[in-house]
């Protein structure tokens, strides 16, 4: 009996670490609102976090694919402007998927 617990544990270490070292490689798949101070969604403003970028939808809704975990820095750019930040932060990106909603400032 003593045998057979060992080896379930072992196993059970073995798929664990294997998930980590997969979710690692991988990243995090953030998601999230960026909407205005009035609460008008931020239509097609860039999202950035660690180099991973992608625009808003028509309700200020965004997707990121691939952000390493930790603490990292996000970014929210208006493309009618190059260079103009509306956004930039630290933000903590944990687990499987992280939900990051923003307030634009006025």
């Amino acid at each position: 009996m003593k045998r057979y617990h060992k080896a379930s544990c072992l196993l059970a270490l073995t798929l664990l670490v294997s998930a980590a070292v997969l979710f690692a490689q991988n990243g995090v798949i953030v998601i999230g609102t960026i909407i205005h101070s009035n609460n008008v969604p931020a239509v097609n403003v860039y999202v950035s976090i660690a180099g991973v970028g992608r625009y808003t939808d028509i309700q200020g809704r965004y997707r990121l694919d691939g952000v390493p975990l930790g603490r990292q820095e996000m970014r929210v750019e208006d493309p009618r402007q190059p260079g103009h930040v509306l956004l930039q932060k630290p933000v903590d990106v944990s687990g499987p998927m992280a939900r990051i909603d923003q307030t634009l400032p006025q």
